[in-house]
């Protein structure tokens, strides 16, 4: 078949018009996967953005609050104490 012909092939869709148009297709497809692409990675910055602030916080709260110590035992005296 030569390039330049528009006739169908056996069976088969082969025209240079039905070719531009699969890639017009094509590249339309590409451009609303990359859309998506790029909205989904938005959506993931800002929650990632999120969550990280909340973890600050957390941590900042856990700062601020005083450790908690036990109470140090008088009068406890072991065996080596002794001798």
């Amino acid at each position: 078949m030569a390039q330049g012909s528009k006739r169908l092939a056996t069976c088969e869709e082969l025209s240079l018009e039905a070719l531009w148009e699969g890639h017009r297709s094509l590249v339309n497809q590409t451009k609303a996967l990359s859309a998506e692409v790029n909205r989904f990675f938005g959506e993931m910055r800002r929650e990632l953005r999120q969550i990280n602030a909340r973890l600050d916080r957390n941590q900042n709260a856990r700062a601020t609050l005083p450790a908690t110590t036990p109470v140090a035992r008088h009068g406890f005296a072991t065996d080596m104490e002794q001798l």
